[in-house]
């Protein structure tokens, strides 16, 4: 079984992050709780030094 930080981690697997891995990742950290919730937290350092200008622009109009 694949944990929620597994799948978290998957989505920052890519050449091209897009909205919806973001969605993605917001919404699995929603749902873990304790170390768990804490380290998929921690990706959100990941998703900014990926995210490209486009992406960053639409993650501050969307507040995320």
């Amino acid at each position: 079984m694949v944990t929620l930080l597994e799948q978290a981690q998957a989505l920052l697997n890519t050449d091209s992050l897009s909205i919806d891995d973001v969605r993605e990742l917001q919404r699995l950290e929603a749902q873990a709780s304790g170390d768990e919730a804490e380290l998929i937290a921690e990706l959100w350092e990941a998703v900014y030094a990926l995210a490209d200008e486009s992406l960053l622009k639409k993650l501050q109009d969307d507040a995320i």
